[in-house]
């Protein structure tokens, strides 16, 4: 198999499994639960987060730039799933905290998601797994590879970008999402596009 034709079958591989996955869907997770699905993994995220999470963190963990992550945090805000305060030692440092409300829907969609992922594993037989979780953490790490030099050349040598961020425990759903779609926010200048 030649590089084109490689190319063509890879590429040909990850738009069956993104759209098998359900993950074009604008309005919806996966899982099922009617929200974006960066609403989704920044709850996820929020939920998972051992101590404060700042919204420059947050965007990082998403790999979302700064406007986007912004506009994703007024929207989450609007709805009344976190709370946004200003730091109390630098005040243009934006920390988020989820409500109430925030965490029942970020439990409903971390349930939702571990039923999803299982079904999914289910599906695949158990002698496969081990190979195809090493794979997935390969293609990860090309992902992220790709995210960085992408960024870097498209905002110089003064970037600031974030291409080793941890989103959450591993077998996690929105990690393997985050992480295996991990894009040039730049080029996705929509939440839905994520």
């Amino acid at each position: 198999m030649g590089p084109s034709t490689e190319v063509a079958a890879f590429r040909a591989a990850m738009q069956d499994v993104l759209r098998s996955f359900g993950a074009l869907n604008a309005e919806q997770t996966p899982c099922g639960q009617t929200l974006p699905i960066g609403h989704a993994h920044a709850l996820q995220v929020l939920l998972h987060a051992q101590g404060e999470v700042d919204q420059k963190h947050l965007g990082a963990a998403l790999r979302v730039d700064k406007s986007n992550v912004a506009r994703l945090c007024a929207r989450m805000a609007a709805r009344g799933h976190i709370e946004v305060h200003s730091g109390t030692e630098d005040g243009r440092r934006r920390l988020l905290v989820l409500t109430a409300r925030g965490k029942e829907l970020a439990a409903a969609v971390d349930a939702s998601s571990r039923r999803k992922f299982s079904q999914i594993l289910n599906n695949i037989p158990e002698d496969h797994r081990g190979n195809l979780l090493r794979i997935l953490s390969v293609l990860a790490d090309a992902c992220r590879r790709d995210a960085f030099v992408s960024a870097r050349q498209d905002a110089g040598d003064g970037a600031e970008f974030v291409a080793n961020a941890s989103v959450g425990e591993a077998g996690d759903g929105a990690e393997f999402v985050a992480n295996a779609f991990a894009s040039n926010s730049k080029k996705n200048t929509k939440e839905e596009e994520l």
